[in-house]
Order: C-alpha cells, then sequence, then structure tokens
C-alpha cells in the first residue's frame, strides 16, 4: 500500500451525487411499479431537443439507466471530482461542471443530427454522466499527470495515460 487516502467528499459532490441516487430510485421504481420512466422527460433526445425540450441539455446527466453506471461514474465524480472542487474552489468547479455537461450534450446532438441520425444508431436519449466523469478525468490528468492509479484494482497507472 501506498498510504493513499480517499479526498473528502465534496459539498458540491455530495448535491451532485444524492440527487443522482434519488433520481435512480425514483426512474428504478417508477419503471416497476407505474411503467413511468423519466428518460423520455429528462433524456436528451437529439430530435426534439431544438423545441421545446431544450431544458434537457441540462437534466440528461442527472439519471443514470444502470446501476453500474451510477456506481462508476458516481465514484468517478466522488475520487476525482472531490479533488478537482479542493483545488479549483466552488465556483470554478461549478462552472467546469456545467460546460462539460453542456458541451458533452451539444456533442451528442450534432453526432446523432449530423452523422447518425439515417443510420440504425441514430435516435437514441443521453442519460447518464459518462461525458462528464471523461471530463473529470482529463482535467485531473492535466493537474495531476504523475499520480498513479490502481487500473482494475491491480496494474498502477499514471493519470496522465489513464
Amino acid at each position: 500500500m501506498n498510504g493513499y487516502q480517499a479526498p473528502p467528499l465534496t459539498r458540491v459532490n455530495k448535491i451532485v451525487l444524492i440527487t443522482m441516487v434519488a433520481l435512480f430510485v425514483v426512474q428504478s421504481f417508477g419503471v416497476k411499479v407505474a411503467g413511468f420512466s423519466l428518460q423520455g422527460y429528462l433524456g436528451l433526445i437529439p430530435s426534439e431537443f431544438l423545441g421545446v425540450r431544450f431544458y434537457t441539455l441540462f437534466t440528461y446527466p442527472w439519471l443514470e439507466s444502470e446501476l453500474m453506471s451510477l456506481l462508476f461514474n458516481g465514484l468517478g465524480l466522488y475520487f476525482l471530482g472531490s479533488e478537482l472542487e479542493r483545488s479549483w474552489g466552488e465556483k470554478v468547479y461549478i462552472k467546469f461542471l456545467g460546460t462539460s455537461v453542456v458541451l458533452a450534450g451539444l456533442l451528442f446532438v450534432v453526432l446523432d443530427l449530423l452523422v447518425l441520425g439515417s443510420t440504425k444508431m441514430g435516435g437514441g436519449i443521453l442519460v447518464g454522466s459518462a461525458g462528464l466523469t471523461y471530463a473529470l478525468c482529463v482535467a485531473y490528468a492535466v493537474l495531476f499527470p504523475e499520480r498513479q492509479f490502481l487500473m482494475m484494482f491491480a496494474f498502477p497507472v499514471k493519470a496522465m495515460w489513464f
């Protein structure tokens, strides 16, 4: 062991994680009990994005569709995001989260409308915070390139390569 200690959970990340877990529970029970899905209301659908559903550009990362994606994106937010929030401060970190979410959503919309729209792969709903997690990985690697992670809990890898 190298004595690594997990960072304390910061205020912004705590709010984001609690919101994600709460919406996951509502979504899971809604689908099982009432046949009601939040994905149709909060998910980013490119064909409906330019109309009334512009708000989905900001709501899609709050809703995870699977437990494993909630777990891994939540862990990424906790480990990487807490460190970044402590380094940058709350205001800069919130701006980074917002910018990352909007850019990931816009990239999805552009790719779907211009490239995938005419194929069988187009027309999907985007939910989940994977784009945000990738942005956190890049920011962490830029700020702390020499720090090491245990890839698959066994192989040490520097952050710049992770």
